[in-house]
């Protein structure tokens, strides 16, 4: 199983540089997943009542959630650190090893798994243990957003490329292309290009 960890801070474009490895692989004829370490605090957020769109629509996440008074943002940081990482530093590690295992499959049928939220020196080691490789994605001009933690390692981990996020989603798919060939994890170039601007 290939795993790729991507980090970078939050707007610098990981989950699309996310969504275009797995069509890079899937076009490849290799199967591949998208996954976050995030992805139970978010199904934690929506249990306490957080609407969808504060999960995943940029221009909300840092507004209030009504109701709550506090953001989707400042939710889901201490959720994942002050209370999680807080029990067991390892713990969102632990809950992704078996979040994983239904992500493969039992047969191994997805054999590239694709992690868009690594930002802890124990969670970069986690993907460097299973053979992984490790990628930060740097936008120029992000502004930052809510200091936290889950924020302030993303520059210091030590990664195997650094991709520059500074023009459409087409340049990124050319470098992102470019990158899995030099990994040797794609035969051959891979069809198709997109148009549109980065997200």
């Amino acid at each position: 199983m290939h795993l790729i960890g991507i980090t970078g801070v939050a707007g610098s474009g990981k989950d699309t540089a996310a969504g275009l490895l797995r069509e890079l692989l899937q076009a490849d004829g290799q199967a591949a997943a998208v996954a976050a370490l995030a992805a139970p605090i978010k199904d934690m957020l929506l249990a306490l009542g957080v609407p969808a769109p504060y999960l995943h629509d940029r221009a909300l996440k840092e507004q209030p959630v009504p109701g709550l008074g506090l953001s989707y943002r400042a939710l889901a940081q201490t959720l994942g650190t002050e209370w999680g990482r807080a029990l067991d530093p390892d713990l969102w590690i632990r809950v992704a090893e078996l979040r994983a295992r239904h992500l493969v499959g039992e047969d191994g049928s997805i054999p590239a798994l694709i992690y868009t939220d690594i930002r802890f020196a124990n969670e970069a080691a986690w993907i460097r243990r299973h053979g992984g490789r490790l990628m930060r994605i740097v936008r120029p001009g992000v502004a930052p957003v809510r200091p936290h933690a889950s924020e302030q390692h993303v520059h210091d981990l030590s990664v195997d490329v650094e991709v520059l996020n500074s023009g459409s989603v087409q340049d990124l798919r050319a470098t992102l292309q470019q990158q899995l060939q030099a990994w040797g994890l794609l035969s051959g170039p891979a069809p198709g290009q997109h148009e549109e601007a980065a997200a």
